[in-house]
C-alpha cells in the first residue's frame, strides 16, 4: 500500500484498536481503502441512503475522537449535512487555481478565506465613515499614549452584525469546510496537478499545523486533527509525490527531522533528471535552506556537482560561497 493510500489512517497508529461492535455501514470500509474516483463511488453508497446520518452518528458515539472510522465518519457526515460546502469547495478550487499563475501560497490564501466564510462572531471591525461616506481617519498613538504627528489610521468601531442562529450557521459552515479540505488532501490529492498538491499542504498547514493561529480556538481540537505532523511526514517521505509538493511538507516538519529534510534537499540539487525539466523555484529554495544550515559534509557534496547543468552550477557556486563565510564567521570547535 502507497503513502497515499494510508494517510487516513495514520491516526490509527495512536488510537489502538479499533472496537470489535462498532458498525460500519456498507461501502464504508471501501470508501477507508481506497481513493480518488473510488472513493467518491463508496462513498455514494454510505452517504445515498436514508439512515447515513444515524449510522454515521452512531460511529463517532462508539470510536475514539481520533481513529481512523471517526475521521472519515466526520468527512462523510458533513458531507450529508453540508453537501453545498463540498461542492463549493471543489469549485472555489478550480477557480483560483486557474488564476493562481502557479504562485506559492495564492491558491492555498483563497481557500483559506473560503473556508473561513462563515460568520463565527456576532460583532465585526467596520470603518467609522463620515457623512459622504469618506473613512475617517485619527492619530495613531503610541504605546506611551503621545500621538505621532504623521501616523494616522482609519477610524474603526465594533458594531453587532449578525444575529445568534446566523453565527451558529456560520460555525457549522466552516467546520463542514474544513472537512471538504481534510477529504481533499487525505483521499483525492492525486486528482490535482503538482502545484495543488503543494498548495493543499500549505493549506494543510496552516489550519492544523504549526503555522496555525490559536488566537480564539486550536483547530486541531476542535477538528480532531492532532496528527498534522504526521500527514506531512507521509508526503514527505512518499517519493511518487512531485519535488514541490515534498519540500512544502518538509518545511512543516518538526525540528527533530532537520537531517532528513537537509538530506532531501541536498537530493534536489544534486538531481539533475533528464525526463523533465526541474523547477528553478525548487532548486532556488533547496539551496536557501542549505545555505543556512548545510555543514562540511553537505558542503562537500555540493562542491563536487561540476557536471549539473549550467544554470544549476551558477547557482551551486553562489551558495557554496555563502556556506563558506558563514562557516569561517561561525567556526566549529576543535575537539581535543
Amino acid at each position: 500500500m502507497s503513502t497515499r493510500h494510508i494517510l487516513i489512517s495514520v491516526v490509527s497508529i495512536c488510537a489502538g484498536t479499533v472496537i470489535a461492535e462498532t458498525f460500519l455501514p456498507q461501502g464504508f470500509a471501501d470508501a477507508i481503502a481506497k481513493s480518488g474516483k473510488s472513493y467518491l463511488d463508496a462513498v455514494a453508497v454510505v452517504t445515498n441512503v436514508v439512515e447515513a446520518t444515524v449510522q454515521l452518528k452512531a460511529i463517532l458515539a462508539q470510536e475514539p475522537a481520533v481513529s481512523t472510522n471517526a475521521r472519515l465518519a466526520r468527512i462523510m457526515l458533513a458531507r450529508v449535512e453540508h453537501p453545498e460546502i463540498f461542492g463549493g469547495f471543489n469549485s472555489e478550487l478550480q477557480t483560483w487555481k486557474a488564476q493562481s499563475g502557479k504562485r506559492p501560497g495564492f491558491l492555498s490564501g483563497a481557500l483559506l478565506q473560503f473556508v473561513k466564510r462563515g460568520p463565527e462572531d456576532k460583532y465585526v471591525e467596520d470603518y467609522v465613515r463620515d457623512n459622504n461616506g469618506k473613512i475617517v481617519f485619527e492619530p495613531s498613538g503610541s504605546a506611551k499614549g503621545s500621538v505621532k504627528l504623521k501616523g494616522m489610521r482609519a477610524k474603526s468601531v465594533r458594531i453587532e452584525k449578525y444575529t445568534d442562529i446566523e453565527v451558529q450557521a456560520g460555525i457549522a459552515r466552516n467546520a463542514a469546510a474544513r472537512q471538504a479540505v481534510l477529504e481533499r488532501f487525505l483521499k483525492l490529492l492525486d486528482e490535482g496537478d503538482a502545484y495543488e498538491h503543494s498548495e493543499m499542504v500549505d493549506l494543510i498547514n496552516r489550519l492544523w499545523g504549526r503555522d496555525r493561529i490559536k488566537r480564539t480556538v486550536d483547530l486541531t481540537v476542535v477538528d480532531n486533527v492532532p496528527d498534522a505532523d504526521a500527514l506531512f511526514e507521509a508526503v514527505f517521505k512518499d517519493l511518487s509525490r512531485p519535488e514541490a509538493a515534498r519540500m512544502r511538507a518538509a518545511y512543516c516538519l518538526p525540528n527533530s527531522k532537520k537531517l532528513e529534510v537537509r538530506a532531501f534537499m541536498l537530493g534536489v540539487v544534486t538531481n539533475n533528471p533528464a525526463e523533465y525539466k526541474q523547477s528553478y523555484d525548487v532548486v532556488d529554495r533547496a539551496l536557501v535552506f542549505l545555505e543556512s544550515g548545510a555543514d562540511a559534509n553537505e558542503l562537500a557534496v555540493l562542491k563536487s556537482q561540476t557536471n549539473a547543468p549550467a544554470w544549476k552550477r551558477e547557482k551551486i557556486e553562489k551558495t557554496i560561497h555563502a556556506i563558506e563565510i558563514r562557516q569561517a564567521a561561525n567556526p566549529k570547535p576543535t575537539s581535543r
